[in-house]
This record gives C-alpha cells, sequence and structure tokens, in this order.
C-alpha cells in the first residue's frame, strides 16, 4: 500500500558499524532515507529534532542507554514508531521498554524474514497513527469545537455518521495511551 516514494525515513541508533551495515542493507528497500546515530544523545537529538517515521534503537548505546532515549522522547508525543533492538531478552527490561513507547523488541539474533516483517508493521502503524491524526484535524477544521450536546442536535444523517466514526477514533485513541 505504501512504498519508498511516501517519504518514509528510518533512524537507526546502534553503536556496533557491523549490524549498522547489515541493518541499513536490509532497511534500503523500505527507504531511501536512514539516518545512523551511534549513541544515545545523538539519537535524543535527531528525534526531536526531526521527523522520522521509525527508529530503531539498540538498548546498550554510549552515552545514553536505549531506555533512557525511550523515555526522552516518550513525552513529545512523537508519530515515530519506536523499535527496541538488542542483544538482551531481559522480560522486565522488555516490559520497561514497552512502557516507554516501544512498538516492538527484536533480538540481534532475530532472523532477517522477522526483522523486515517488524519493519514493514512499523510503517503501517506509522501510516496508521499518521493518517488518524490528518483525518482528525480535517474532522476539527470542518466542524470546529463539536461536543456532545451539539452532536445531538444535527439534523443531518450524514453529519452524525460522521461525528460517530470521529468519537470512536478518539475513544481508540484513549484506550491506546492506557
Amino acid at each position: 500500500m505504501y512504498g519508498v516514494e511516501d517519504e518514509i525515513s528510518i533512524l537507526v541508533a546502534d553503536d556496533d558499524k557491523d549490524i549498522q551495515k547489515l541493518i541499513f542493507q536490509t532497511l534500503k528497500k523500505f527507504s531511501k532515507n536512514i539516518c545512523q546515530v551511534y549513541d544515545g544523545s545523538d539519537a535524543v537529538r535527531e528525534l526531536t529534532e526531526k521527523n522520522y517515521s521509525v527508529a530503531i534503537i539498540d538498548l546498550n548505546l554510549p552515552k545514553v542507554s536505549g531506555l533512557d532515549v525511550l523515555k526522552s522522547v516518550k513525552n513529545l508525543k512523537l508519530a515515530t514508531v519506536l523499535i527496541v533492538f538488542t542483544g538482551e531478552d531481559n522480560l522486565k527490561v522488555i516490559k520497561e521498554c514497552m512502557r516507554n513507547g516501544a512498538y516492538d523488541f527484536l533480538e540481534k539474533q532475530s532472523d532477517k524474514v522477522i526483522f523486515e516483517d517488524t519493519v514493514k508493521r512499523a510503517i503501517e502503524m506509522y501510516h496508521f497513527v499518521t493518517d488518524r491524526k490528518k483525518f482528525l484535524e480535517f474532522i476539527v477544521c470542518e466542524f470546529g469545537n463539536i461536543t456532545i450536546d451539539k452532536f445531538r442536535k444535527l439534523d443531518n444523517e450524514k453529519q452524525r455518521k460522521i461525528f460517530a466514526t470521529v468519537q470512536s477514533l478518539l475513544e481508540l485513541k484513549m484506550t491506546n495511551k492506557s
């Protein structure tokens, strides 16, 4: 559905240059816009200064850990889909990463198919989030600050259906935040 032409941008943060090369070769099929950084402070800087579709972050980065990268960008409410990529398989660490905004968690020993599938799903999630955001912005622009009371007074069936759809999307958004 979405391809390279959709301006997908991917950030890869890993201090191992050999792994960076392998990841880069794999990611070329998803995007021409791949940025590579080798420590956590550069990852935080990149994520706060630029818009990335997907970020693949090693948990054990120099300067700032991958977990601290997640914590740093969590409150920015970025559309970036974050994948933690590490050699660790500690369940406690995985849970902590997920609580701090990680979409998925990949072991460095994951095979290429699993890696590619995870990146593909992350890109699809990015499109879902950004498309939903654009839709909600359109609705707000078209209907202004509509409330439940105003909704009850709508006399147009089409407007009621649109508002009901928006309301269900907002409920989904609230469910996903918890």
